[in-house]
């Protein structure tokens, strides 16, 4: 034995060196063992040196990265392949071990593996000179392969050869990375260039751990580099802090520029054609590339899953033969070898056999046809194309996935920004609703993410089934193509039962629109639902609309099953007629060969007919939301104020717009704010002039034309540099003043400019109206001048402003604004941000402390901020729960203050503040600050004091101007209308003139008719009082009466003082993280951790029905067990079959006997397909019965929680239960227990089909299942947290987007869409993060639970041939075995799939649970007898009193004792703030009592059931809130009053006119939150369901703040005169109102003050009600 065999002449040279393959060999091993030194030296020395320690993230690609990989690992493949030749050819030669032959491809081998670990390093190095290693390696490697390649030609090897083929494919493998090394150097010119191309990292890296552009190809393709994350969070719960930030390609900015560009195309193209565009077209424009790789994957991966069959029908045969051969050979080893690997033809025979068998010396090599013809080959073959598939198939997955996941980040953007452009008109004309906007975010986005997972099944799907009937054909011949022929008619039955799928799955859709509607109205408005005790009415609603919703959703499923039936049932059939029909139409036998590749190629066709269903489905809904999704993208947009700059500006707001990189030829320019015009719509086709000031003509803009928003940078927080909020400076000059304040030479400048002009405008909410909203609309407002705009309730005076801003439809006229005017708002509802206060008044502004503290001196915000935990840094709640109603209002004003706007619109902000801060904020903010400053000022007001103040008075009257001008002008010009405020001022201050004399000087705050100049008079003492010479005094310095209701700071609070810095005043405060954990007030999502409970599954199916479950269960059992029957039936008729066509003589006719196999096996096929029908069909049901009792129980339970839970909760996160929880469990948890538990018993049959046919395969089976078992819990500890992470992210979303929707008028006036946008848009990123990160993981799974079931095939293949060859087992189950073990591969990663989506599923179960097991609102000691008609008399008694609004906050109300007699009428007063609402709450128990006991009619409320105590009481709220319905069902949701009755209340409350004439009167439409009625109306409305309720207690929380004064005065004389002999307690900011009441109650700081009759309290001048009285009308 030697290193070249034991052969003469083996180290002979004399006839050639070529000729000598050993010398050959040796020369070969050179250059392949001096990479293997050189490169292990670098590595080892890189490695231990400084930069070798650094540990790298990521890495450089040089140019052809994926080329040289893909070109390496096929030569390594090669090598691989010489290694086994050479073993093969050296074991049947008869000559000694030669080593030559062996070693050198091992030595190739290891060195190309090497090469591969180098090239790696270099590029995480970032050291391309290292590359000239290779370039030396790949030039000698392939120069001495060429020459070996001579060598086998000079030794006479053929090309019928192996080898030789092995070699010529190393030389061309070797020429291709020598060009590509050469190609990397001319590119990057790292060596022999004067100036090197220097390679650097993407900028991105640092921030992301989302690695997938930047890894090697064989971590991408194998998604290795996902490893570090599912490590970590298989060790402990991820965070998103851990995840890091999106790459650039992912984020949502990048993908929404793509889709909107594209939609834009499609959109010019379609209004060419006058079609709708088609949303498919667009995403497939925008994202084509990797959809069109994933494509391409796709198709390899499905042509080599025919390998399987092909590979499965060689093996069999191959058994057969050899067990044919065994009995006639005297060495069956060796003539297997022989026949095996040596050739037929006796020309090229190189080793012949005497008649001993025993072969001559002569040299032997394998042929390439004995190669891939023997067993073992096969299976190899059959491995390695399995791992091919495997790999190819799980990143066409990742390619659409990830596809998938940028389109729906895109939507969710354009949808988000259409909103804020959306026109009013989509939603009070019924176009679409908030519910329906938020469905688009959350289940349209989603389905069409869903479509593009599956995108590639719609021809990958028929493709295969094609190709199996092509190969079936040349099979078994007709019988195949006419089983064939029944899958291919299933599929119009699928078409038909899709239609039906579709048609249920729009109604499921629509049905859930209206109820997640419902619940989102429900969550809006709780606080009246509870109050009004309503929750069984609006619990009704929603559960009529869930009823519907479920007939659709169990219709859905029932033709989701029969399409599931459809799928699974067809191969079944198809099999059956095949094998049925095959013997009698051919009239040959069944053979094992055919019958189980034919089983194999059924198999094929099963697996895309099961997923084609999913895959249908999905298809239909996502066609459904495309559907739904263009006419919304098409929707009216709001009048465009393109002309408006952005008053708020922020930092870091990556613009959404802006120049593009052209795409497909489209240049994406949009027009900065100087190229635009403001505009607006106008019906009558109105010509715009291009004057300086621009007319607002009708827009049909694009979602595309947004101005660019110009951005300041933030900083710190500075003291000097804002400006500062007042008035002169030290280099003022003082110049002659009109009476006003402002000097005659800016009076004579203003006198022609106007800041906004109406021309004829008439405006709209609703263009199927015949009449508009206003009309004939006349206005100019003078350019830094105060407009107050009066007017009864529903006269239009907030449509105006509305019209103003463009939120209406312009019939005619037009609107003109100067260029690019900057805008305040204060709207009548306050919207306030679930943020910090600081953060609610700053709106985005750069934080300026000297600045800042002004605004809070003049919005009187200052004592209310020391009264909070965490000062302005307390966190408000949603919707400012945590606020009184007139600190929201104060902070709304701050905010506008602060935005330093050059136009104010005021839409009567003082309405819901108290008399004394009313006038304090209207002195301070309106007259000394804004108007000081010349800037605009639009008042809508109901308080007829301030008219004095007015440069100009606007009066609206039924949806029309009446009159505009000066005071002066409008007592000449209409006298009645002036005295008509004068009395109704009277009227309300006559009570204040009886009660104390002293104060009758000032009942006339207008002045009479002749008295010309006591405006100017007041106004120039207005302007001496306030224009000293330093403009920043505190309100006590320039107004001697501000300590009035000044409240004390707290004792640990400094209040700040303008000689205070900064620094000192913030220490005072405390730390910032104390202060962040005090003023926290929404709480943390609840985020389980863990692996989902088994309760959680118990839960769900005990909401299933035990029973059902159990049913389901045994039914699929039986099927599996029926299909593994029938197979194996198959394999053991073919068996015999084949044994019986092999004995028979050829000149025999006998026919072989299939009547003793057909009967059994077609009983056997016709119960697996019946137990699949009733299977799936009751498996579908007991999910929706499930989905069912899950959401009466959350419904239940979400309607009886406390108020607090509401208040610290986002209404956004409660709604995701309702909508996206209930989504998932009612269509997506049944299948996909279906789906777990189907291929879980497929795999467990597979494993014991091979079990019986080989129980060597139980070793691998173990052993697969250990590392099985290992992955799997590494995995799902990983997804679990990241499902959770995907949820939690998943609320800031729809919170925002909610928050969005309920103030897109003051976001609009504010021009703050820019930042809005990235705010949403920074919150989709981060839900991006985790959902993206499990999906990948996802991949990382199934590559590697495929890559175990390829060994499993492996180990399948090579055991059952063994034990087939051996005799141990039927060749026809070797095949079954395979066929079974090909099945495993897909199924261990479905079964792992399946199970991590179902408890990512069940986390939505889990999630509804959390709310199902909330705390309710519990009534202690409850009495078990209701007393009858209680309360009889109206009694209240307060006993020591103290209310808190959680245990850990201090009490609101401290130590309150008093008694209010029955049917006395009770007035509370005090500064916003003080405690009167919670007072009144209290009544109703929203509010916990922690102390003392509160008694009605002397019985102790905290013992009286909740719903018997509210509904005995009657409540006008704060908030005036209406539902979606019609009148008669806001006014008697019971259906249980009259008409008479109805219409008596609304004439009660001066309504009735305005409901006659509606068309449909007491039916009429209420729009979704009352969005038709003004702010006055719907306190109306609320005060008429009080007069309905006939209670003998009523409360009034400033139930007439945005009444005017002259209906309040008749309201208030009907609530006299119909509660005259009832308990009445009024909560009020006019004093008037409570001026004739029995007594008064005044707050401060939680506490009384005082408490007795008006006529008492004037009496001292010195009490705090007559102070407020004195400054209520100063």
């Amino acid at each position: 034995m030697s290193f070249c065999g034991s052969r003469s002449g083996s180290l002979s040279v004399r006839e050639g060196v070529l000729k000598n393959k050993c010398f050959v060999d040796v020369m070969n091993i050179i250059p392949h063992g001096m990479l293997i030194i050189i490169s292990a030296v670098i590595l080892i020395v890189w490695r231990e040196s400084v930069m070798g320690q650094l540990k790298a993230k990521t890495w450089v690609h040089f140019k052809c990265h994926s080329i040289r990989w893909i070109v390496s690992m096929v030569l390594v493949l090669i090598y691989a392949l010489d290694i086994v030749e050479g073993f093969v050819s050296d074991y049947i030669d008869p000559d000694s071990i030669n080593f030559h032959v062996i070693i050198p491809p091992i030595v190739a081998f290891i060195s190309t593996m090497l090469s591969l670990v180098l090239y790696h390093n270099i590029e995480m190095w970032n050291s391309p000179r290292f590359l000239l290693i290779l370039i030396a390696y790949w030039t000698s490697a392939c120069g001495l392969k060429l020459l070996k390649a001579f060598s086998l030609y000079k030794t006479g090897i053929l090309v019928i050869h192996l080898r030789l083929w092995i070699c010529w494919s190393a030389v061309a493998l070797y020429g291709v990375l020598l060009l590509i090394e050469l190609y990397t150097l001319i590119h990057h010119r790292y060596a022999f260039f004067k100036k090197p191309k220097k390679i650097h990292p993407s900028p991105g890296l640092e921030r992301t751990r989302y690695y997938a552009n930047y890894a090697s190809f064989i971590s991408r393709i194998t998604f290795a580099w996902v490893r570090d994350i599912v490590i970590q969070g298989f060790k402990a719960p991820l965070t998103c802090e851990q995840l890091g930030k999106l790459p650039h390609d992912e984020k949502t900015v990048t993908n929404y520029k793509k889709l909107l560009h594209a939609f834009e195309i499609e959109k010019s193209k379609a209004e060419a054609k006058n079609k709708l565009p088609s949303l498919h077209r667009v995403y497939l424009r925008a994202f084509w590339p990797y959809l069109a790789l994933g494509g391409l994957c796709r198709l390899f991966g499905d042509l080599l899953a025919f390998v399987g069959p092909w590979c499965i029908e060689s093996i069999v045969n191959y058994a057969y033969e050899a067990l044919e051969k065994n009995s006639t050979i005297v060495d069956p080893q060796l003539l297997s070898l022989a026949k095996t690997y040596l050739p037929s033809n006796g020309s090229s025979v190189n080793v012949t056999l005497d008649d001993t068998g025993s072969p001559e010396h002569k040299e032997v090599y394998v042929s390439v046809y004995a190669f891939v013809s023997n067993g073992y080959s096969l299976c190899a073959v059959l491995f390695l194309a399995t791992l091919l598939q495997h790999t190819l198939l799980q990143n066409h997955h990742y390619f659409v996935i990830r596809q998938g996941i940028r389109l729906k980040a895109a939507v969710q953007a354009m949808v988000y920004t259409k909103a804020l452009r959306l026109s009013s008109l989509a939603i009070t004309g019924g176009q679409t609703t908030i519910g329906q906007i938020i469905n688009h975010m959350s289940m349209d986005a989603n389905f069409l993410m869903m479509q593009l997972f599956f995108i590639h099944y719609i021809w990958a799907t028929p493709l295969q089934v094609v190709l199996c009937m092509v190969v079936m054909y040349f099979k078994l011949g007709v019988s195949a193509v006419i089983g064939a022929l029944v899958i291919v008619l299933s599929a119009p039955l699928q078409i038909i039962v899709g239609r039906g799928m579709s048609i249920m799955q729009k109604k499921c859709m629509q049905h859930s629109d209206a109820r997640v509607k419902k619940c989102n109205e429900m969550v809006q408005g709780i606080k009246v639902i509870k109050l009004l005790a309503w929750e069984s009415y609006i619990a009704r609603g929603i559960t009529e609309s869930r009823k519907k919703e479920l007939r659709a959703v169990m219709l859905n499923a029932i033709f989701r099953s029969l399409f599931s039936f459809i799928g699974t049932a067809a191969p079944v059939l198809a099999t059956f007629l095949t094998f049925v029909l095959y013997p009698i139409m051919e009239n040959q036998p069944l053979t094992a060969g055919k019958a189980l590749s034919t089983l194999a190629l059924f198999n094929i066709m099963a697996i895309p007919l099961v997923l084609f269903s999913l895959m249908t489905s999905t298809m239909i809904m996502a066609h459904v939301s495309a559907q739904r999704l263009v006419p919304y993208f098409l929707l009216p947009e709001v009048e465009s104020s393109q002309g408006f700059t952005d008053t708020m500006k922020t930092e870091g707001d990556e613009s959404l717009h802006g120049e593009e990189a052209t795409t497909d030829g489209v240049p994406m320019q949009v027009l900065s704010s100087r190229d635009l015009y403001v505009s607006t719509c106008s019906l009558a086709s109105h010509q715009s002039h291009m004057t300086p000031r621009h007319s607002r003509q009708n827009s049909s803009s694009s979602l595309l034309d947004f101005t660019t928003d110009h951005h300041v940078n933030s900083g710190l927080p500075r003291r000097h540099s804002a400006v500062v909020l007042s008035v002169n400076s030290d280099h003022y000059q003082p110049r002659r003043r009109h009476m006003s304040g402002v000097s005659i030479e800016e009076l004579g400048n203003d006198l022609t400019e106007n800041a906004v002009e109406v021309e004829n405008g008439s405006f709209t909410w609703d263009l199927k109206k015949q009449e508009p909203t206003i009309s004939n609309i006349n206005l100019q407002i003078p350019k830094g001048k105060l407009v107050m705009i009066v007017g009864t309730v529903g006269s239009g005076k907030t449509s105006l402003i509305s019209a103003l801003l463009g939120e209406m439809v312009t019939c005619t006229g037009r609107v003109t604004w100067p260029r690019s005017p900057s805008v305040a708002l204060v709207s009548q509802k306050p919207w306030l941000l679930n943020k910090t206060l600081r953060d609610n008044i700053l709106f985005g502004a750069a934080y300026s402390w000297r600045r800042y503290q002004k605004v809070l001196e003049c919005c009187a915000l200052q004592p209310d901020i020391d009264q909070l935990p965490a000062g302005d840094q307390t966190e408000i709640g949603e919707k400012g729960v945590n606020m009184s109603g007139g600190q929201k209002q104060r902070v709304c004003i701050a905010r506008a203050l602060y935005s330093s706007a050059d136009t104010f619109i005021m839409d009567d902000p003082l309405s819901a503040l108290d008399a004394q801060v009313g006038r304090h904020v209207f002195d301070e903010v309106i007259l000394k600050k804004l108007l000081r400053r010349k800037k605009t000022i639009i008042f809508v007001t109901h308080q007829l004091q301030y008219l004095n103040y007015a440069h100009s008075v606007v009066v609206m009257v039924d949806g029309e101007v009446e009159c505009q001008g000066k005071l002066t002008e409008l007592k000449r010009t209409h006298p009645d209308l002036y005295d008509s405020w004068r009395k109704a001022l009277k009227v309300a201050k006559a009570e204040e003139s009886k009660s104390h004399k002293t104060e009758e000087e000032t009942i006339d705050a207008l002045p009479e008719r002749g008295n010309e100049h006591q405006l100017g008079r007041q106004m120039s003492n207005l302007t001496e009082a306030s224009g000293s010479s330093d403009g920043e005094k505190t309100p006590t310095e320039t107004n001697g009466k501000m300590s009035v209701f000044s409240m004390p700071a707290s004792p640990e609070k400094k209040e700040p003082k303008d000689t205070q810095t900064q620094e000192e005043f913030e220490k005072g405060l405390g730390s910032g993280s104390d202060m962040e954990a005090a003023g926290k007030l929404v709480k943390r999502e609840h985020r389980e951790t863990g692996s989902v409970s088994w309760r959680v599954y118990m839960s769900h199916l005990a909401a299933c029905g035990p029973i059902f479950i159990t049913i389901s269960v045994l039914l699929m059992v039986t099927y599996q067990g029926l299909l593994v029957s029938t197979n194996m039936w198959i394999s053991h008729w073919a068996s015999k079959s084949t044994i019986w066509a092999n004995t028979l003589p050829s000149n025999s006719t006998e026919v072989f006997d299939n009547s003793r196999y057909i009967p059994v096996y077609v009983a056997l096929s016709l119960s697996a397909v019946l137990a699949t029908l009733f299977g799936g069909f009751l498996f579908q049901f007991t999910g929706v019965n499930g989905a069912k009792n899950l959401h009466i129980d959350l419904l239940n339970t979400v309607m009886k929680v406390p108020m607090r839970f509401f208040d610290t909760n986002p209404s956004g996160r409660i709604i995701n239960r309702f909508s996206s929880d209930i989504g998932q469990i009612d269509q997506k948890i049944p299948g996909t227990w279906d789906a777990f538990l189907r291929v879980a018993l497929a795999t467990i049959a597979a494993v014991i089909v091979n079990c019986i046919s080989t129980p060597f395969f139980m070793i691998a089976a173990v052993a697969v299942a250990i590392l099985y078992f290992i992955l799997q819990r590494i995995y799902i500890s990983t997804a679990r947290e990241l499902q959770r992470l995907d949820s939690v992210t998943k609320s800031p979303v729809f919170t925002h987007f909610s928050e969005t929707l309920n103030g897109l008028q003051t976001i609009r006036a504010y021009k703050a869409q820019s930042r809005f946008r990235q705010i949403a848009i920074t919150s989709i990123d981060n839900n991006i993060v985790p959902f993206l990160f499990n999906q990948t993981a996802n991949r990382w799974l199934g590559v590697r639970l495929d890559y175990f079931g390829a060994v499993l095939v492996l180990v399948s293949s090579v055991t059952s041939l063994s034990s087939g060859l051996a005799g141990k087992t039927d060749p026809a189950f070797v095949g079954l075995s395979i066929a079974y073990a090909l099945m495993v591969s897909n199924y261990l990663n479905w079964i792992v799939r399946n199970s991590t989506e179902l408890e990512m599923m069940m986390n939505s179960v889990e999630r509804v649970n959390e709310y199902k097991h909330l705390d309710t609102e519990t009534t202690p000691a409850e009495e078990v007898s209701k007393q009858a008609g209680w309360p009889m008399r109206g009694e209240i008694e307060f006993r020591n009193v103290s209310l808190m609004y959680d245990i850990s906050q201090d009490p609101v109300v401290s130590n309150l004792t008093f008694a209010i007699s029955d049917g006395e009428k009770i007035g509370i007063c005090g500064r916003t703030g003080s405690g009167k609402s919670s007072l009144t709450l209290s009544l109703f128990r929203m509010i916990e009592i922690s102390g003392g006991e509160i008694l009605i009619d002397g019985r102790n409320i905290a013992h009286i059931a909740l719903p018997e105590l509210r509904s005995k009481l009657a409540i006008i709220p704060q908030d005036p809130i209406l539902f979606t319905g019609t009148i008669r069902y806001n006014l008697d949701p019971g259906g249980e009053l009259e008409d008479g009755n109805l219409w008596t209340a609304l004439e009660s409350v001066q309504l009735k006119d305005t409901i006659e004439a509606l068309p449909d009167k007491l039916d009429s439409r209420v729009s979704e939150g009352g969005e038709n009625f003004s702010i006055g109306q719907k306190q109306l409305f609320c005060l008429a369901r009080a007069f309905l309720r006939e209670n003998r207690i009523l409360v009034l929380d400033e139930a007439t703040a945005s009444i005017d004064l002259e209906t309040d005065n008749k309201l208030q004389t009907v609530i006299g005169t119909v509660f005259k002999n009832r308990t009445v307690i009024t909560i009020a900011h006019r004093i008037s109102t409570i001026m004739k009441y029995d007594r008064v109650m005044t707050m401060d700081h939680g506490r009384m003050v005082e408490f007795d009759s008006p006529t008492t309290l004037m009496a001292n001048e010195d009490s705090y009600f007559a102070r407020l009285v004195r400054h209520s009308y100063r």
